[in-house]
C-alpha cells in the first residue's frame, strides 16, 4: 500500500506481482490445485544419453515451469 492519498494501487505489487496472492499460494491458503501429476514415462536427466533428447527435455522443463508460472500470476 501506498501512502499517497490519490494512488490507484490497492494491494502491495512489487515488479507487479500481487503479492496477497503469492502469500496464500505459498502458505496453502489459495484454490490452486495441489495435486501434481508424475509422468512415469519421462526417464531421469542423468539417465538420457543424447543430445536431442536433453534438449527435448530441457524444452518440456521449460513448458511445465511457464504452466505453473502462470497460474501463479494469474
Amino acid at each position: 500500500k501506498t501512502n499517497r492519498e490519490k494512488s490507484k494501487i490497492s494491494e502491495i505489487h512489487i515488479f507487479g506481482f500481487d503479492i496477497k496472492i503469492l502469500h496464500q499460494v505459498r502458505t496453502g491458503e489459495s484454490l490452486i490445485d495441489k495435486t501434481s501429476i508424475i509422468d512415469k514415462r519421462k526417464r531421469l536427466l542423468s539417465e538420457v544419453v543424447s543430445v536431442s533428447q536433453q534438449n527435448k527435455r530441457y524444452a518440456s522443463f521449460g513448458r511445465d515451469a511457464h504452466k505453473k508460472i502462470k497460474q501463479l500470476i494469474l
